[in-house]
């Protein structure tokens, strides 16, 4: 049965021990994806969204860390973005550069692919409230 949330993942029986690479597959994404990578370094995101101990917070902050990490190691920024940066161009691999707008927006769709929920660009707590639940 395929799950929306956390808290539904959390509710299933046998849940998968790859919740989030599952997610990705499910969508579409190819297996060399930077968001393939982001899921896995430098924090391990399975096992932590798998722990129902680990806050929804601090999963969030850590999806940010290694969203942040594997970007500033294989993205460019740019004055200007082109149209394959869209919709998740730079965690698609469509693209690997971008302007720093659509690498906020990049990121705020990959939250989105988990939670189920937009991330609103602002302030820390308005971003990772309630949202992996």
């Amino acid at each position: 049965m395929p799950w929306t949330t956390r808290s539904e993942y959390h509710r299933l029986v046998a849940g998968s021990q790859t919740p989030l690479a599952d997610r990705l597959t499910e969508l579409g994404f190819s297996p060399h994806a930077p968001a393939r990578e982001i899921i896995r370094t430098p924090t391990k995101l399975e096992p932590r969204f798998r722990d129902r101990t680990v806050h929804d917070s601090q999963l969030l902050t850590d999806l940010m860390h290694n969203y942040w990490t594997y970007g500033r190691n294989h993205w460019s920024w740019t004055a200007s973005s082109t149209g394959a940066a869209a919709d998740g161009g730079l965690v698609k691999g469509s693209v690997n550069f971008c302007a720093c707008g659509i690498f906020n927006d990049s990121f705020a769709y990959l939250a989105l692919l988990y939670t189920r929920r937009a991330i609103r660009h602002g302030p820390p707590a308005v971003a990772h409230r309630n949202a992996f639940t």
